[in-house]
C-alpha cells in the first residue's frame, strides 16, 4: 500500500457505503489515444501497452504522459472515463489525484521558507499551541512525517460526517482543532509514521503565513504559471467545462462502488494532503518545473531530498522519504516522486533521474495494494 490516503478510507467504508454497488458491464476492447508532436514507432507500441495494462488489470481506464531526456513527449489515455463504458478515456480528463497533492504542498511551504516567512526549524506553537508537545514538533517533522500527530481519516466522528455529506465542504481550522486534542503516536522527530494530518496543518500554516487559502495559493503560484490549465484544488473553483471522470472504488463493503464527480466531502477534508484535480499532462509540467530547478532553489531541492529510510514505510517500492518526496525502487528504475491514491482514483508521477525521463499514470480505480501504476510505469520505461 503507497504512503497515500487508500488505508484509511477502509475505515470510512467500514461506518457507511457512499454510493451503491455497480454491476460491471461485459467487457470490450477498450479505446486507446496516443498523441505526439513526433513520428515514432513507440507510439503504437504505447498504445498497446495501455490496452492490455487495463484488461490486464482490470480498470476502467488509464491516462498516462512521457517526456523524455531527448525532448519527445506522448499524452495517451486508453479505457473509459464512465460507468456505462460509453465515453473513452481522453487525454485531456481529470482525475482526484489524492496524495500527491502533498509533494505540491511541500514546494510551497519551501518557497515560503525561501522568501522569508517560516523556517523549517520553526515550531508549530508558533501557529497551533494547542496540539501535544507543540513545542518539539518542526515544520520539517511536519514535512517529513516525523511529528507524531494522528491520523485524520481514523477519525470515526470526521469519516462519518464526510460519509453522510457527499458534498460537505470541510472547513480547515477546524478540523485542525480537532486533532489537536488528540494524543501523539510517537515522540516528535522519533521515527517516521505517515499521517495525512501533517500535510493538512501544513496548509494551515500557508494560509497563516502567506494570508492565502491554499486553493488561491497554488492556483496563483503553481498551477496559472506552469500552464496547469486543467488542475485544482477545491473548495476553488474547477478551470475547467466538464468535471472530472468517475471512479470505481473496490475497498468498501459489498462492491464495487462508483464514485461520482462533484462531491467535495473527501477533498476538501484532504485538502493540502490530498485534494488536488488534475490530469497526466499538468502533472508533468509540475515535475519538470520542480526538476529543472524552475519552482525551487538548489538548496531546496536538497531538503526535498534528504531520504531517510524507515520500516515503517506502507509500500516495498519505497526506498526513502524525504520532505514531500518519496524515492522508489520499481525493478530496475530508481525513481522520485510521491505517489496518490483516494477512493475511485489511483495516481502515480514519477520523475527517472538516471534516463532524465518523467512519466505520469492515473487511473479512475482504486484497490487494496495497488500495483498499477507501478506496473505501467516499468513497462513504459523499458519501452523508452
Amino acid at each position: 500500500m503507497p504512503p497515500t490516503m487508500r488505508s484509511r478510507w477502509k475505515l470510512a467504508a467500514g461506518l457507511l457505503a457512499l454510493v451503491g454497488c455497480a454491476s460491471e458491464p461485459p467487457p470490450r476492447r477498450p479505446p486507446a489515444t496516443v498523441e505526439s508532436r513526433h513520428e515514432s514507432p513507440k507510439t503504437e507500441r504505447l498504445q498497446q501497452i495501455l490496452r492490455q495494462a487495463v484488461i490486464r488489470h482490470d480498470v476502467p481506464g488509464v491516462q498516462v504522459a512521457i517526456r523524455t531526456a531527448e525532448g519527445q513527449w506522448w499524452r495517451a489515455a486508453a479505457g473509459f472515463a464512465d460507468r456505462d463504458r460509453r465515453r473513452p478515456l481522453a487525454v485531456d480528463d481529470t482525475f482526484q489525484i489524492g496524495s500527491a497533492t502533498k509533494l505540491m504542498t511541500a514546494v510551497m511551504v519551501l518557497r515560503a521558507v525561501e522568501r522569508g516567512q517560516l523556517e523549517l526549524d520553526d515550531l508549530l506553537s508558533r501557529w497551533y499551541p494547542a496540539f501535544p508537545r507543540a513545542d518539539q514538533i518542526t515544520v520539517r517533522h511536519l514535512l517529513g512525517h516525523r511529528s507524531g500527530l494522528g491520523e485524520v481519516l481514523r477519525r470515526p466522528g470526521v469519516l462519518l460526517k464526510s460519509a453522510t455529506a457527499p458534498h460537505k465542504v470541510w472547513d480547515q481550522e477546524a478540523v485542525i482543532r480537532k486533532m489537536a486534542r488528540r494524543r501523539l503516536e510517537f515522540a516528535p522527530g522519533s521515527r517516521f509514521g505517515y499521517s495525512n494530518t501533517n500535510y493538512v496543518v501544513l496548509g494551515g500554516i500557508l494560509r497563516k503565513v502567506t494570508g492565502k487559502p491554499s486553493e488561491v495559493l497554488f492556483r496563483d503560484e503553481l498551477f496559472v504559471p506552469l500552464g496547469m490549465l486543467a488542475t485544482w484544488l477545491p473548495p476553488g473553483p474547477s478551470p475547467v467545462d466538464r468535471p472530472h471522470v468517475e471512479g470505481i472504488d473496490h475497498f468498501m463493503p459489498a462492491g464495487p462502488h462508483w464514485i461520482e464527480p462533484g462531491r467535495t466531502n473527501w477533498t476538501t477534508l484532504a485538502y493540502t494532503a490530498g485534494g488536488v484535480i488534475s490530469r497526466a499532462e499538468d502533472l508533468l509540467r509540475f515535475y519538470q518545473a520542480l526538476f529543472d530547478g524552475d519552482l525551487l532553489s538548489e538548496a531546496s531541492r536538497r531538503e526535498l531530498m534528504r531520504f531517510r529510510a524507515s520500516d515503517q514505510f506502507p509500500e516495498t517500492e519505497m526506498t526513502g522519504y524525504g520532505l514531500g518526496l518519496s524515492e522508489y525502487k520499481f525493478g530496475p528504475y530508481r525513481a522520485l516522486g510521491h505517489r496518490g491514491g483516494i477512493m475511485g482514483y489511483d495516481t502515480t508521477p514519477l520523475y527517472c533521474p538516471d534516463a532524465r525521463a518523467y512519466v505520469v499514470v492515473l487511473s479512475n480505480h482504486s484497490k487494496g495494494d495497488s500495483k498499477f501504476g507501478g506496473a505501467v510505469f516499468e513497462a513504459v520505461m523499458d519501452l523508452l
